[in-house]
């Protein structure tokens, strides 16, 4: 808003670039702890199983709450984005005349 330029290519880029690089680091470290915890595929026992339970059901459970608070926390609001889209029509219409 400040520069009045428009970078919504360059933010779409980041994200997915973003999402990609999480996507592959997250099952990188996924299967390091489930070594690290003694996860074996080949035998069947109690500690890898709790180290897969952990991994792939508690830890996205409490990711998910963090991202909730996060969001809710967000400052955000709905009146602060009438101001900055009430302020972007007023640059572009500036920018028209």
């Amino acid at each position: 808003m400040r520069t009045g330029a428009n970078r919504t290519g360059l933010f779409y880029a980041l994200l997915i670039g973003t999402w990609k690089i999480g996507q592959a680091v997250s099952v990188g470290i996924a299967f390091l702890l489930l070594s690290a915890l003694g996860f074996d595929a080949r035998a069947s026992g109690d500690a890898g199983e709790t180290g897969l339970l952990m991994i792939y059901v508690i830890v996205p459970v409490i990711l998910a709450l963090i991202a909730t608070v996060t969001v809710f926390r967000y400052p955000l609001t709905a009146a602060r984005h009438a101001e900055i889209r009430s302020a972007l029509d007023a640059s572009r219409a500036d920018a028209v005349a």
